[in-house]
This record gives C-alpha cells, structure tokens and sequence, in this order.
C-alpha cells in the first residue's frame, strides 16, 4: 500500500500487478490514496461521497478495494497481461460498478473461465512431475 503511484502508472490505476517476461510476480500493489479519490468522488443513491455516513465510505473503499485486488488475482490466476472487454477482467470499470452493491458486473468471461482452467491444469500437471 504505497502512498503514491509508480510514475508509470497511469493516475486512475486502482492496483496493479507486475510481470517477468510472461509469468505474474506473486506481489500485488494497491494503491489507498487512488481508491479515496474514486470513492470520495462518487456518488451512491443519489448522495454524494460527502454526504455519506463514515460508516458507508468505509463498506465503499473495502468493497472498490476488493474489487480492485480481485482483478489483480485474475491476473495472477490466469497468467495473463490481457483484459477482457467486460466482467472482472476488464481495463477500465466504471466508478457506478466499482462503487455500487450488485456484483454482477463482476464475472469471469467464457474466455477467462477456459484459460482459468487451462491456467489450473497446467499447474497440476507440472506439480505432478
């Protein structure tokens, strides 16, 4: 959790992963004052962020961390640099989706369902020998 973002990254960056080559490093980067941004810019059942109960923004930040960190896993998990255009995997969700209580935005798509479980196998597989 470092208080501020590589130089590299671009500003809307949530957290971020590093690869060697094409293998995932096992280190995942969040980044807190990030996340306070888009949560603290947003809006919820039509309130803004300055309207809502300490309690609410801190379920908020946790849950658009957690979201955050799931999509760095998904990296991780399917060794994979590539985004998807929708569901966990994809560049870009939208603050509503990040911030918001349904998580049906939030899924893994055909194609990364098939590589999670190539990804599975192949690391069965080499652990067996």
């Amino acid at each position: 959790f470092p208080d501020h973002q590589k130089r590299h990254a671009a500003g809307s960056v949530l957290a971020s992963i590093s690869f060697l080559d094409d293998l995932p490093r096992p280190t995942i980067v969040a980044y807190p004052n990030t996340i306070a941004a888009v949560v603290s810019g947003s809006t919820l059942l039509g309130l803004h962020a300055s309207e809502w109960a300490a309690d609410l923004r801190e379920v908020v930040t946790g849950r658009v961390l957690g979201r955050a960190l799931a999509h760095e896993i998904g990296h991780f998990l399917l060794r994979s640099r590539n985004h998807s255009a929708n569901g966990l995997m994809r560049a870009n969700p939208s603050v509503p989706d990040l911030i918001g209580r349904d998580r049906q935005t939030f899924f893994l798509s055909a194609d990364d369902e098939k590589r999670l479980a190539w990804a599975t196998t192949a690391s069965l597989q080499a652990s067996a020998q």
